[in-house]
């Protein structure tokens, strides 16, 4: 009845599928026991007074009236979850949902978010961008006069003390207004301004996961050097001294699981030879985007990495000698101009010893 989705790249679960006729008997469950309710299609039924003390509600597609609905939940809702919402627009405050914990799928700009520093129970906060595919860029709805108001996010998401997660989809300078210390705050995603990250947001070394974020003052500061608990990071590199000083920064993160680094295309940047990542013993995702030319020798690798994606390295012919001995390695991914020589050949027949998934020039392959 509950079978396997799919698997991340390294072979945990990631999601999993439930029979249909569980599920039936779950949501049937679920909204006897007040638990769970699932609104789908254009129109919106009235809820009867028993629904309406549904604890988690999600609204899939586009109504009307939807405040006027949501109203009624208000009292007893603690998570909140739209899909495909995309063109309906959420023309009110959310300050009656005092219990809320779990908001997702908001799309900004929108007076949906006026009030959210008012929700001071919220744990997770999940926003997005509208996107014109037509058009081909982003679009505020709103009147003329309205959008310089709301270019970022309101100020008063400093208040959630209690917000855990903020995931902000296709943002670029959302934040920057912020006047933000959060002790509890575990996973930052989406923030990719350096405005943002020089800004006065401040984290506690709680946070467990930044991706992706910009390089700039606020690691040379020794901000990212406080975050010894830092399990997953992402950051992009304009120029040559921001990599520079990075590399002590990262020295300290000794919970790293997961490290990508993103160089700028524009400016060359060169990864130094005498950097080493020997002492983060339990990462084991790297990625490199951008040109390297010379890879670190072997020992100075992370000793139980697992999976390496290269990507714009443009690597020297000799580079998959040292790739070959990094003894636990599995899934190796050498992306677009990652390896431009015509042939690839081990030194040895025990090279790669645990490679079980290799890939090359998979850009290309997507691209096709």
């Amino acid at each position: 009845m509950i079978q396997v989705g799919t698997l991340t790249s390294l072979g945990s679960l990631k999601a999993v599928r439930m029979h249909d006729v569980l599920r039936d008997f779950s949501i049937s469950k679920g909204r006897e026991e007040s638990f769970l309710e699932i609104y789908s299609g254009q129109e919106i039924e009235s809820p009867t007074s028993q629904r309406t003390k549904c604890r988690r509600l999600a609204i899939h597609g586009e109504h009307d009236n939807m405040y006027v609905f949501l109203k009624q939940y208000a009292p007893y809702l603690r998570s909140l979850l739209f899909f495909n919402t995309e063109h309906s627009e959420l023309d009110f405050g959310f300050k009656d949902f005092k219990l809320l914990r779990v908001l997702d799928g908001v799309f900004f700009p929108s007076r949906a978010l006026s009030d959210v520093g008012k929700l001071i129970q919220l744990r997770y906060l999940g926003v997005l961008m509208r996107y014109d595919a037509i058009q081909g860029r982003f679009r505020l709805r709103l009147e003329p006069q309205s959008i310089g108001k709301l270019k970022t996010l309101p100020r008063s998401i400093g208040k959630l003390k209690n917000l855990q997660t903020l995931e902000v989809t296709n943002f670029t300078d959302q934040c920057s207004r912020v006047s933000w210390k959060s002790k509890n705050m575990r996973h930052f995603v989406g923030v990719k301004s350096a405005a943002v990250m020089n800004s006065r947001l401040v984290f506690s070394n709680n946070l467990r996961t930044l991706k992706p974020v910009m390089g700039g003052r606020w690691v040379e500061d020794g901000r990212l050097a406080n975050l010894t608990n830092l399990q997953r990071l992402k950051i992009m590199l304009s120029v040559q001294e921001e990599l520079n000083s990075l590399v002590p920064n990262i020295e300290r993160l000794h919970c790293l699981e997961s490290l990508s680094l993103v160089f700028s295309s524009f400016n060359p940047i060169i990864l130094p030879t005498a950097i080493s990542l020997s002492h983060l013993e339990h990462l084991q995702k790297l990625s490199l985007d951008g040109e390297i030319k010379k890879l670190p020798d072997p020992h100075q690798f992370p000793p139980n990495l697992v999976k390496l994606t290269l990507k714009a390295s443009y690597l020297e012919e000799d580079s998959i000698i040292k790739l070959e001995r990094l003894p636990n390695l599995k899934m190796l991914l050498l992306g677009y101009c990652s390896y431009n020589w015509t042939k690839l050949v081990c030194s040895s027949s025990e090279g790669f010893p645990q490679l079980h998934i290799y890939i090359y020039n998979f850009y290309m392959i997507w691209r096709s």
